[in-house]
């Protein structure tokens, strides 16, 4: 139900699509560039039907997705390359750096993901995980310290999102690219080639 601003002033309830289960769905439609139903992107991103129709309608208002949903009528939406580009400027930081052997498994990105993409960066090999308690299961299996990141074998990152498993495909370099102001313009030279199978 709407919340009320004064005299009775709806405003639609909203969820941010660039944290939590918010950027589960936007991540579902980035890595997935076709059209999607919205209870089928539900289902894709692990996030409630209410949820993902409260994100899809914000990107709407952004003007970040192609297409769009009426009342009572089947739409799809689509993801963009606008919706790439705003994403990465809120995609997480590391949380740590790591002194130690890299894990095997999981989901790695940074440089070898980006080399793996065709593009030349220093930046060091991160490790993504979904929990603090995941982080802690990491180092415990495969050993290391905790250091600052700049002298790190590795970083650590924390995000809710269930990424692929292995080195992150070109569109999630591009969203790890354009964390930074140096990022971005590696982003603006390899354009197509990480975000080619996006519409503008």
């Amino acid at each position: 139900m709407p919340r009320l601003i004064g005299p009775a002033l709806p405003v639609p309830q909203t969820r941010n699509p660039f944290v939590g289960k918010g950027l589960s769905v936007t991540v579902s439609l980035l890595l997935e560039p076709r059209p999607w139903r919205i209870r089928d992107l539900s289902t894709h991103s692990g996030a409630s039907l209410t949820l993902t129709s409260m994100v899809v309608r914000q990107l709407i208002r952004g003007g970040l997705v192609d297409g769009g949903v009426e009342q009572g009528k089947p739409a799809t939406v689509r993801g963009t390359r606008r919706l790439a580009r705003e994403t990465a400027l809120h995609w997480p930081m590391p949380e740590v750096g790591v002194l130690g052997a890299l894990p095997t498994d999981g989901p790695i990105g940074g440089g070898p993901a980006h080399e793996a993409a065709g593009v030349t960066t220093d930046v060091p090999p991160r490790r993504y995980v979904r929990t603090v308690e995941q982080a802690q299961a990491a180092l415990a299996l495969w050993g290391g310290a905790l250091v600052s990141l700049d002298v790190a074998d590795y970083e650590l990152c924390i995000v809710d999102v269930a990424l692929p498993e292995g080195l992150l495909p070109p569109t999630l370099v591009a969203l790890e690219l354009g964390g930074t102001p140096r990022g971005r313009e590696t982003l603006e030279a390899h354009d197509d080639d990480l975000l080619g199978s996006l519409p503008p």
